[in-house]
Formats: structure tokens, sequence, C-alpha cells
């Protein structure tokens, strides 16, 4: 490039340079895109050994997706424009789980192994803006990586390469406008629309949602009556429905180490007749996952063993706590510290403390926020439970026969 030697173009030329190179000056914006972190694609498991490629984009079409030399073409999960608080386009693709490589417009996408072995799972990860009876007592600091620290747990979690990730329920807390006088969250959207799942999860979590695939599960902040719009558009690996379903049967994601069943337990707390509805799935030595835990002070009524469950993964309580039981049930451990705010002083209770018509063997509380890892290590799976950074606060063995 010729630069001219004159003093009255040297120096308009010289500040052209510096705008372009620093993408400062006014006239230069980011695209829509660009600044709602989009495109964005993750790859989610659902029924059947259904895999699901999900893209988002606010281009006027779906892209393709290449896997080897065959080209698919996206659909589009619903019309783009049905509703103004999630005018983006998401687009969709259903692959057969042998595919081994897919990649959009040069990206490749995270696809299931046969048989992982790091598995990360997080639960209750959004910044909690809520008011109460007129009163702003449950205003999170969003702004604040040391008081949200989600994208602090998702990169932590993302740099350990997981095979698979799992997320226990409740990605939406931003329900409330926030509410005058209060910090943190004056320039936050709120409600269930796009703008304020892309702040409250699918920006925070990028660098997880593209490292790996995913086992969603429904939380009851994702209720009918909450923000089930966006779980159902965005997060839902089956079929899109205009018509909110309060219960949707469960399901099982296999592998062939590994079996999970999803049990939706966002309406209200668990029942018996909701663990019924486990039956046709033929649990045995699985892992369940439910966002609400299902054995607790929350139940009105006992609910019971689970029958070929051998491990219960919930979240719903903003907590780390591991428990088993003295009649052998499924050991269960919650994992809801992955970003929203914490149960301040929250209780230990004793061995011996009768829960759901039996009696605690063993009861571990991890403070602080963090995210699990559970990890095939020879002849047995590691429950690790990690903090912010990833460091490890706690290990356990666990012995799961796969049921295959």
């Amino acid at each position: 490039m010729n630069l001219y030697d004159g003093k009255t173009l040297m120096k308009p030329f010289i500040l052209l340079s510096i705008c372009w190179l620093a993408v400062s000056c006014s006239s230069i914006r980011p695209s829509p895109d660009a600044e709602a972190g989009l495109p964005l694609s993750w790859v989610a498991l659902g029924p059947n050994g259904t895999v699901v490629v999900r893209h988002l984009t606010r281009e006027a079409s779906c892209p393709t997706l290449k896997t080897g030399s065959t080209v698919i073409p996206l659909q589009a999960r619903i019309d783009h424009n049905d509703r103004p608080e999630f005018e983006i386009r998401i687009c969709e693709a259903v692959l057969d789980r042998s595919t081994r490589s897919a990649e959009i417009n040069g990206v490749g996408l995270a696809l299931p192994k046969a048989a992982p072995e790091r598995i990360v799972i997080i639960g209750d990860t959004g910044c909690r803006v809520k008011t109460k009876k007129g009163k702003s007592d449950w205003i999170q600091d969003c702004s604040n990586p040391e008081a949200w620290p989600f994208q602090k747990i998702s990169e932590a979690a993302a740099r350990l390469n997981p095979d698979l990730v799992i997320h226990t329920g409740d990605y939406l807390y931003r329900e409330s406008a926030c509410p005058g006088g209060a910090k943190g969250c004056e320039t936050f959207p709120s409600g269930d629309t796009f703008a304020s799942w892309n702040a409250d999860f699918l920006t925070p979590a990028r660098s997880l949602l593209t490292r790996a695939p995913w086992i969603f599960v429904r939380g009851n902040h994702e209720s009918c009556t909450r923000a089930g719009e966006g779980y159902f558009r965005l997060l839902d690996p089956q079929p899109f429905n205009p018509v909110c379903i309060e219960e949707p049967e469960p399901y099982l994601v296999a592998f062939s180490s590994i079996r999970f069943a999803v049990l939706d337990t966002s309406l209200k707390a668990v029942r018996p007749e909701r663990i019924r509805a486990l039956k046709p799935l033929k649990l045995s030595s699985d892992v369940l996952l439910s966002h609400r835990p299902l054995w607790g002070e929350e139940n009105a009524e006992t609910v019971g063993p689970v029958p070929g469950a051998k491990l219960v993964f919930s979240g719903h309580w903003h907590l780390f706590h591991l428990s088993t039981y003295e009649d052998g049930r499924a050991m269960q451990v919650v994992v809801g510290n992955s970003g929203t705010e914490l149960i301040k002083n929250p209780r230990q209770s004793p061995t011996g403390t009768d829960v759901d018509g039996t009696s605690l063997k063993e009861s571990s509380l991890i403070p602080g926020f963090g995210f699990t890892v559970l990890e095939k290590t020879g002849g047995h799976w590691e429950l690790q439970a990690r903090d912010v950074s990833g460091q490890v606060k706690m290990r356990k063995k666990i012995r799961l026969t796969p049921s295959l």
C-alpha cells in the first residue's frame, strides 16, 4: 500500500487506519449476530438415541450441515417470526448415532462417544433477579463473576474436555425487571425471552456448550407458567410442540457403559406416581436425572426407592450434597451450586436422620459454588465435587454395572 506524502492527506489516513485496526470508531458496528453471540451450535441427546444438532442465527435461512461427504440442510425448528421475543432463527437436524463427524460453516460439532468416560454435571446456573412482594431482596449481581460465577465454572469445566455434559435444570433466573436502586442487573434483560436466555445461559455457557454433547433436564424455572416457552424452543431435544407439556414422559439416553433416565419433575414435588412412570424404561443399575431431589423435606408424601436406579443426580437445592441411605436405595447427589445464589447457612443433616421412610447413612455437604464430574477410572466410576476453578474438593468411588 502506498502512503501519500501530502500532510493534508496523511493525518486522515492514519486516523482511518487506527479506527479500522481498533474497530472503535462510531461508524463501525458489530453485526447483530456478533452482539448476540451468534451463530451458535451445539448437540443435545434425546430419547431412543436421538442426536439433535441445534443452531441459532439471525440469518434469513438455515445453513447446511456437512457429515463426511454428505451435506444436510438444517431445518427451521419454528417460524422465527411467530414470537417477537424470540426473534431468531432456530435451526436443527437429527443425526444418526453412528455419525462420526459433523460441521456447520467449517466449525466442527462435538458428537457423542459410544462410551463417555468424563461427564460434567452442573445445575441451577442462572443469575437470580426476582422481586418478592415488591421487595428486591432476591437480586444477584449479574455483572460480578464472584457473585455469579457461572461463566467461570463453564470455562473451568470445558478445560477438562468432557465427553458429556448434564444440566440438572433451572437455567433462567432473570424473572423480574431490575428494581430501582438495585445494583448488578440494571442493564440486563428479564423474562422468558431470547435476550434473557442468551444472557443467563447461552453466552456464559458457550465454551462448555460447544465442547461436548448435552443432556438437558428441565427445572421448575422452566415450567409452563415460567420459562417453559424458551426451554422447549431452545433446549428440548424433542420435536417442538407449541402446546407446553407439564409432565412429559421420561426417557433413556443410553451408552455402552452407562445409561441415564431423564425424569421431568418441573411441575411439583416428586410423587410416587411420577416414579412409577419410569417402569417402562426397565432400569437396571442406571443413573436417574431429576431436577427436584427425590428424597428430602420438600415432598409431602413418601416416595420410596426407585427400582433399578443406582445413582440420582438432581438440582433445585442451591448447594452440593451427597447422601446414601440405610435401606440401600440409590445414592442421591444434588448439584445445584453452579451459579445461582447459594442457600445461606445450609443445615447439614446428621447420619441417622429419618428421610422418606429410611435414614441417612452418609451425608456430605460441600459449601461454595462449583460443579461435579463423574469419571471412569479403571473398573469403577469416581465422583468428584469441584470448585469454581475446577479444583477437586471431594472424591468418591461408585460402581455402576452396565445394563446394556
